[in-house]
């Protein structure tokens, strides 16, 4: 076996941004399959009648975006990418009547009144972004407090319910 690389090798191989916009897809699809499926060159999400983009994508696009001005290597990216889907999960899974939390299970579960798609959208929002803010505090400014202000939310807000 040669260790030769050709052009036609090269040409087949992806990016290491491809592979990171089709992991973190492959891992929201594995999170979130109830999420439309992805264009895997441009993210963009097939248009259902009236529908906004998800917020987990939008959520992970601004994720990706810390990724590549931190330029973490590929385990520290996983891990990050990891990190905030996670957090975003356990904040749907209290708004959700069947969903277990990753971490605490059923403790956080909210009373059934308050479990409407405007309380899972914030939840998720704010658990994102916190996770978010942690692992690439330099965004802070340029990517994630925009993208709250975007959603309507006070990037400011420190309350936990």
């Amino acid at each position: 076996m040669s260790s030769v690389t050709t052009q036609g090798d090269r040409a087949d191989a992806l990016s290491r941004r491809e592979f990171l916009v089709r992991a973190g897809a492959g891992g929201i699809a594995l999170l979130f399959p109830w999420i439309p499926p992805t264009s895997a060159a441009g993210l963009s999400v097939r248009a259902r009648p009236n529908a906004e983009t998800s917020l987990v994508i939008t959520w992970n696009q601004a994720a990706l975006q810390g990724v590549r001005d931190s330029r973490l290597g590929p385990p520290m990216v996983a891990r990050a990418l990891a990190i905030v889907h996670t957090c975003a999960f356990d904040a749907w899974a209290a708004y959700d009547h069947r969903a277990v939390g990753t971490r605490l299970g059923h403790a956080f579960r909210r009373p059934a009144r308050e479990r409407t798609l405007a309380n899972k959208r914030i939840a998720v929002s704010y658990a994102a972004y916190r996770a978010a803010v942690d692992l690439f505090p330099a965004d802070k400014t340029t990517v994630f407090d925009p993208l709250m202000a975007s959603l309507g939310l006070d990037p400011n807000d420190k309350t936990t319910d």
